[in-house]
């Protein structure tokens, strides 16, 4: 199983959220963030992985190569 961490406490802008969070691929948080994967096999995507996160009021891209 593979985690995504967004957050770390003490540390600014380490990471994506306010304070220690863990996502796991394709699931959300209690505080309803959603992590959707795009195919890394879609020629269209060439090998790289697109990642949404959705948060009330916000959504980022981030692009991993």
């Amino acid at each position: 199983m593979t985690l995504l961490t967004l957050g770390q406490d003490g540390v600014p802008g380490a990471g994506l959220l306010d304070g220690p969070e863990i996502v796991v691929y394709g699931t959300s948080t209690p505080a309803g963030v959603g992590i959707d994967f795009g195919s890394p096999r879609d020629p269209a995507d060439g090998d790289r992985v697109a990642v949404s996160i959705d948060r009330p009021g916000t959504r980022e891209n981030f692009v991993r190569q």
